[in-house]
């Protein structure tokens, strides 16, 4: 019995014409992307163009820069205490099951009559603040 040898990928006569085609679409969208943006991604150089490139500073702005006086700001928690007046959360209400909004089918009875179906009760709710 004769071992099975499988090509799972390219063939590598194949391998070096994927490579071609992958370098020539790299090459087409760098030279797209450089007259897009008026820029030479491959020496990291601007090129002249309707968009005029400034090197940026790897310094913070001095309005994100924290000053002295932010940084000695105590990080402690704060300790909260329960106004006595407070509106109980909304959570704490008991969740109404599913079941309370769904009205059940009765099947027909036996003599042909249908039996009548009690109406849906109306839930009210509390109006929030």
């Amino acid at each position: 019995v004769a071992g099975v040898c499988r090509v799972l990928f390219d063939e590598p006569l194949q391998q070096e014409e994927s490579r071609r085609f992958a370098r020539a679409e790299l090459e087409k969208f760098q030279t797209t992307f450089s007259h897009t943006w008026n820029y030479d991604f491959v020496n990291d150089a601007p090129l002249e163009g309707r968009y005029e490139w400034t090197r940026v500073s790897n310094s913070d702005p001095e309005e994100y820069a924290a000053s002295r006086k932010d940084s000695a700001i105590s990080c402690s928690p704060l300790h909260l205490k329960a106004r006595e007046n407070a509106v109980p959360s909304l959570h704490a209400e008991k969740q109404p099951k599913l079941t309370e909004f769904i009205v059940r089918k009765r099947k027909a009875s036996s003599t042909g009559k249908p039996i009548p179906r009690p109406e849906p009760t109306k839930l009210t709710r509390r109006a929030s603040s």
